[in-house]
């Protein structure tokens, strides 16, 4: 990780091409889009922290396992927690929650499942996730930074922050970005595009108009 203040970020990378400006500051991390727009930089970031964070207390329960045994652990661990607000919260939304519950798509109340099976191919094709399951729609064309009382201070177009990381320079932006993201309201998922995403941003080019 590296640090800024007093906020750890996903580590500096030199060599990546921030589209933006050659001085903006670019991060590094398993997924290439990582420095494509803010919302995906910072959930990459808590996910990494989370991560390091369960890597740290696992080191200190079992200091017989080695860091490769303490990484995919931890990883088995933060993909569970992603997996779970995925099919308890966000799928009930998407979908309705009477159609989650018909498809055994909630996890149970309590108890354990044993409804895993290995031999199922949990791949996605590509006509579905690269076409009908974009929501691009859904975006909203500003970032929005709130305060710990959870009112707007500063409010930015995102077409300005492509491929630019330059809101993380400032190390108080971080806890401002997490309470935007979750206090504004995602849009309609409709035919209607904010124009920061269909007139403005195509691919990893910027479009001035």
């Amino acid at each position: 990780m590296s640090k800024i203040g007093d906020q750890y970020i996903m580590p500096h990378d030199t060599t990546a091409e921030c589209f933006k400006s050659s001085a903006d500051l670019c991060m590094r991390s398993g997924d290439g889009r990582n420095n494509v727009q803010p919302g995906l930089t910072l959930l990459q970031i808590i996910d990494v922290r989370l991560h390091n964070l369960c890597a740290k207390r696992m080191s200190h329960y079992n200091k017989e396992w080695d860091d490769e045994k303490i990484y995919q652990e931890c990883r088995r661990i933060v993909i569970a927690i992603s997996q779970h607000i995925t099919y308890n919260e966000y799928l009930p939304l998407l979908l309705g929650y009477s159609y989650a519950k018909q498809w055994d798509l909630l996890s149970p109340t309590k108890g354990y499942s044993y409804d895993y099976d290995e031999n199922v191919n949990p791949w996605t094709f590509a006509e579905f996730s690269s076409a009908a399951f974009r929501h691009h729609s859904s975006i909203y064309g500003r970032v929005v930074l709130m305060d710990e009382y959870y009112q707007p201070k500063a409010s930015y177009p995102l077409e300005n922050l492509y491929n630019s990381n330059k809101l993380f320079k400032e190390p108080q932006n971080f806890d401002m970005l997490v309470r935007g993201y979750l206090t504004v309201p995602q849009r309609k998922i409709d035919k209607y595009f904010d124009s920061a995403v269909s007139f403005r941003f195509i691919g990893p080019i910027l479009v001035n108009i």
